[in-house]
């Protein structure tokens, strides 16, 4: 019996320190994780504050800007103001409010005008595209370089016509010819002008 206890005895000391064992490296642990979690959240802390630095320089920045923004809109509404008098100044002013009627009026008609013109170059431009067009389409056409084009045919003849054969036949007629004569002068006059190639 005594064997027995002096067995139960040492049992209980080798049970004691070993159960304090667990307890310390359960407060070791727990202690550990503690500081791991400490550690962490002054890390947290110190990137937090690091962004709220961030944060507070973007609010300064903003905050200057705001106030030029503010400054700009002040020196805007003033100028706003002072144009606003003047307009008002020249409203009241008789001179000045018949002068803006006149040129209002004259811009009106202006305008108007200037339409006008451009509906007839319009309508000028499609008379001219439908009469370009037709000839196109039947071959009516006629060189402007070419000397005998029906064109510079018309010309000869009406300054034939309307210029030159007054004068001649008034010339004729006060140097009292004989039609014998006169057939051989303008004969000579034609191959003159035909040899020296002037036509007009």
């Amino acid at each position: 019996m005594v064997s027995h206890s002096l067995e139960e005895g040492d049992d209980n000391d080798i049970k004691q320190p070993t159960e304090s064992a667990v307890i310390r490296e359960e407060e070791a642990r727990s202690a550990e994780n503690k500081r791991s979690s400490l550690i962490q959240k002054e890390e947290d802390l110190t990137s937090a504050e690091k962004r709220l630095g961030a944060a507070e320089d973007d609010i300064n920045k903003l905050k200057e800007k705001l106030v030029n923004v503010e400054s700009a809109l002040k020196e805007k509404e003033e100028k706003l103001q002072s144009l606003q008098q003047e307009h008002n100044m020249m409203l009241t002013n008789p001179s000045m409010k018949e002068m803006e009627t006149f040129y209002k009026e004259k811009l009106t008609k202006t305008d108007a005008t200037l339409k006008q013109k451009e509906e007839e170059l319009k309508s000028f431009k499609k008379r001219l595209a439908a009469g370009m067009a037709v000839s196109l389409k039947t071959g009516n056409t006629e060189s402007l370089n070419n000397p005998v084009s029906k064109t510079r045919l018309t010309e000869m003849y009406d300054n034939l016509k309307l210029l030159q054969w007054p004068k001649t036949k008034d010339l004729l007629k006060s140097s009292k010819l004989t039609p014998g004569s006169t057939q051989g002068i303008v004969q000579v006059q034609e191959d003159f002008q035909i040899t020296t190639g002037n036509r007009d």
